[in-house]
């Protein structure tokens, strides 16, 4: 379904905007929740980094990479608004993931409640509810795309929170690449047939060496170790 829209944790003297904030951020492999004041909790998944003003309050947050949950309770004292790209999240009594990842466009699903999404204009708005997935495209008179995400969906796009990766007919491309951004130890598919495969399973992310044997007992393919990298085929 197309929709028209254009377009360790630390602190220091970054300025966002006019107002201090204060830049949180996660190392590979790390998950860390950050309570912020009137009620708002926010999950940082691997390798993500945000700021917030006014500092430690959820006034005004700015999602600068990586992947967050959002967690808005009902009697939040006001709502919170996440800045992504040009646009801007607000949600109250809302549960709402957000995904900003390198050379992948950004992505906002409603998991509980509804939110609503701000163009950079300013002026239109679209309102977002449970279930729904808006893929976001940057750019003046570019598309996004809105789709309905089935129960087991939503499941796995939060697996990450109980340190799991889960996949559905996904790439071994893609699903390496996942890998690579929760351990340190790279995963190499040697056989060039292999990146196009696609597998399903719920795996460890903190075990790249299970995942690799999984895949090299599916496709026959040998998997070894070699200058701390993983070689499959």
């Amino acid at each position: 379904m197309g929709a028209g829209l254009a377009g360790a944790a630390g602190v220091g003297g970054l300025v966002y905007g006019l107002t201090p904030s204060r830049s949180f951020a996660t190392e590979r492999g790390e998950i860390r929740q950050i309570p912020l004041a009137d009620g708002v909790n926010i999950t940082l998944n691997t390798l993500t980094e945000m700021r917030v003003r006014p500092v430690d309050q959820a006034g005004d947050v700015r999602l600068v990479s990586g992947e967050v949950l959002v967690d808005v309770a009902r009697d939040a004292a006001k709502a919170c608004v996440l800045r992504i790209d040009d646009f801007s999240v607000r949600g109250a009594d809302a549960l709402f993931f957000v995904s900003r990842l390198p050379d992948q466009a950004s992505r906002l699903t409603v998991h509980r409640g509804s939110v609503v999404l701000v163009k950079p204009d300013g002026m239109a708005t679209m309102a977002l509810s449970e279930g729904q997935r808006l893929t976001l495209a940057a750019g003046a008179g570019a598309q996004a795309s809105l789709t309905t995400l089935t129960f087991d969906e939503m499941t796995r796009e939060l697996s990450w929170r109980e340190g799991r990766l889960a996949f559905h007919d996904e790439t071994l491309g893609s699903a390496v690449d996942a890998f690579a951004r929760y351990s340190r130890q790279p995963i190499v598919l040697r056989r060039a047939d292999l990146n196009d495969q696609t597998i399903t399973g719920l795996f460890a992310s903190n075990d790249p060496v299970g995942f690799a044997q999984a895949v090299g007992a599916a496709f026959n393919a040998p998997v070894r170790a070699e200058a701390g990298r993983i070689i499959i085929g």
